[in-house]
């Protein structure tokens, strides 16, 4: 545990710390410091995200929103040119469908977050400050990747 806690002081800006009682031990083949910090960092969200807190993000009950509050989502939110999430309302149902991917309910699980439950993902909607949504971050597998709305 010692060895996980000094390994884990030393990345800056690490997203987790490492859960009581629990260590790890990481050897590196590389004298390149980013690279090791990088690597260090990814470890560490991968290690947290496999713990009972990141789990129980995906047994949270879903919640239902206003109509008001769905509609300013839907859209088309651009990761890179030629990929992006369109986001739709069919029926009861919210929608997120990737370019070239099928279609996939998702669950709100507050104003401005839903989730996949089967895929394990989070869409988190980022809004301005006068209430617009203004794009979507999408997390899954320890990665944040933004998507602008369009």
């Amino acid at each position: 545990m010692h060895t996980a806690c000094a390994i884990h002081k030393k990345v800056k800006n690490a997203p987790v710390s490492l859960p009581f009682g629990l260590g790890m031990v990481v050897l590196l083949n590389s004298q390149n410091s980013d690279v090791n910090e990088k690597a260090l960092f990814h470890l560490l969200k991968a290690f947290n995200e496999s713990t009972p807190s990141y789990r129980a993000r995906f047994d949270k009950p879903a919640i239902t929103l206003s109509k008001d509050i769905v509609n300013k989502y839907i859209g088309n939110y651009e990761i890179n040119p030629g990929l992006s999430i369109k986001t739709f309302t069919e029926g009861d149902g919210f929608y997120v469908q990737m370019t070239g991917q099928p279609k996939g309910i998702v669950d709100a699980v507050a104003d401005n977050w839903f989730i996949s439950k089967p895929y394990k993902v989070e869409f988190e909607f980022v809004n301005d400050k006068l209430g617009n949504c203004t794009k979507m971050v999408i997390h899954q597998n320890g990665q944040e990747i933004p998507a602008i709305k369009k």
